[in-house]
C-alpha cells in the first residue's frame, strides 16, 4: 500500500534468518528504485517491525 510518500513492505519467511533475508532483498531493489528515479529514503522516518507466531 503506497500514498503520496508513505509505504508499508511486508515480509515473511519460515525462520528469522529467512525473514531478514527476504526483507534485505526487498530493500535492495527498493532502494535501486529510489536511486534510479532520483528519489531519496528519509532513514529518520523509516521504521521496522517484527512479528512473530512463536510463543
Amino acid at each position: 500500500m503506497s500514498y503520496a510518500d508513505d509505504t508499508c513492505i511486508t515480509v515473511k519467511g519460515k525462520t528469522w534468518c529467512d525473514t531478514k533475508r527476504s526483507a534485505e532483498n526487498v530493500l535492495s531493489v527498493v532502494m535501486q528504485h529510489l536511486k534510479a528515479n532520483r528519489l531519496v529514503l528519509n532513514i529518520k522516518k523509516t521504521n521496522y517491525i517484527c512479528f512473530s507466531n512463536s510463543k
